[in-house]
């Protein structure tokens, strides 16, 4: 199964959403995007994350101007009993059959699974947060993963977990955030010289 890397351009997907809608990933041409694979709806560890990003995306990502996007393997019914309850203000895909994960190389892994095991640190907190059910489908062992897309459709920087707790540091986004900021800011400047970019 093939990695993506930075320079790749995303493939051309298309997925069902659990907002009913028929979403393409290159609908997000033109913006930056956050694209984050997860495991299933009823994931404790994943609602923690969903949680946690939603909350940054209101406050830093969004006002940015950057999209977001989320990808589960569950069917739209357990995202319905589960994801819904986020209320998340960008679209969520559902892909039960693996199509957007293939695409992006994502791998099942159970020393990944395992690994998470011994982290205790990640459970508790999701537990503290009320995310205590685990209601599994599809691939238990299935490796999260997050790309950071640019506006021209190719990816900068591509994060593969090494085990099912992790996702990229939010840190990370905050420092693709400023290197995207100061590209604009170049580009513009060379726009008033009569440069072309």
């Amino acid at each position: 199964m093939h990695r993506m890397s930075t320079g790749d351009h995303v493939p051309k997907l298309t997925g069902l959403s659990l907002s009913g809608r028929e979403v393409k990933l290159s609908d997000y041409t033109g913006s930056p995007l956050i694209l984050s694979f997860y495991r299933y709806a009823g994931c404790q560890l994943c609602n923690l994350r969903m949680h946690d990003f939603i909350k940054r995306f209101k406050s830093i990502y969004e006002p940015a101007g950057i999209n977001a996007l989320a990808v589960f393997q569950s069917p739209i019914e357990k995202m319905e009993k589960y994801t819904s309850e986020h209320q998340a203000p960008f679209e969520i895909i559902s892909d039960p059959e693996y199509v957007w994960y293939e695409a992006f190389g994502l791998e099942n892994s159970w020393t990944g699974l395992f690994k998470a095991m011994l982290k205790p640190k990640p459970f508790l907190r999701s537990v503290a947060k009320g995310y205590s059910r685990v209601d599994p489908d599809g691939s238990m062992n299935r490796m999260p993963a997050d790309f950071l897309i640019n506006e021209k459709g190719v990816i900068d920087v591509s994060f593969y977990s090494e085990d099912v707790s992790e996702h990229i540091p939010f840190k990370q986004i905050n420092q693709w955030m400023e290197t995207l900021n100061q590209t604009s800011l170049t580009k513009s400047t060379k726009k008033r010289k009569g440069v072309k970019v």
